[in-house]
């Protein structure tokens, strides 16, 4: 088998191939390339002739070939998250998030247990965690609960002793966007290089 190998950097474009071969859209811009390594390999069928004194190889086909490329890349962007991950970028609305919608699931939650927020919840600038008692308890922050990260939607329950669960969370998140994981099945894409 032979190998033919490319290492280089430099700029890329990612686009869609439409159905008649041609790039409609270079919808992924690339910015920085740390390194883009291409290699193929070839699976050869030898023929050597015997019909000489001294056999001798006559002829290489090339019988199979395979293609494998490593692109690393130092700027990340929701849209090549989306192509690795083999995902859907999907919008997030923001806006104010009301208690009755945003239930936490588990109704056994201890002391020092480290939770998401329901709903899958992120980048909140504003959090109101309320029990299920028939007059809501409000959790006091920094007493009950702690934020432990506001934009990844995590918190931890410091002391649950005396209130009634479920947990109840309202309050404000941003506008962004989550990227699925494994919501795709392939991402075909043309690459055009310049380094």
């Amino acid at each position: 088998m032979a190998a033919d190998l490319y290492f280089g950097h430099g700029e890329a474009w990612l686009g869609t191939r439409t159905a008649g071969g041609e790039v409609d859209d270079f919808d992924i811009d690339v910015p920085e390339i740390d390194e883009l390594t291409i290699s193929m390999t070839r699976e050869l069928v030898e023929h050597t002739s015997k019909r000489q004194a001294i056999a001798a190889k006559d002829l290489k086909i090339t019988k199979m070939m395979t293609w494998s490329g490593t692109m690393r890349i130092s700027t990340h962007t929701k849209e090549l998250l989306e192509l690795y991950l083999y995902g859907n970028i999907d919008p997030v609305a923001g806006g104010a998030f009301a208690a009755n919608d945003n239930v936490f699931g588990d109704t056994t939650i201890a002391n020092g247990q480290t939770l998401p927020l329901p709903n899958n919840l992120t980048h909140v600038s504003s959090l109101v965690i309320t029990d299920s008692a028939g007059s809501p308890a409000t959790l006091v922050l920094d007493t009950d609960y702690e934020i432990v990260d506001a934009d990844a939607g995590i918190i931890r329950f410091l002391d649950v002793s005396g209130l009634t669960q479920p947990f109840k969370a309202a309050g404000t998140q941003a506008a962004g966007s989550n990227v699925g994981l494994g919501t795709q099945r392939v991402y075909e894409k043309w690459m055009r290089f310049k380094g």
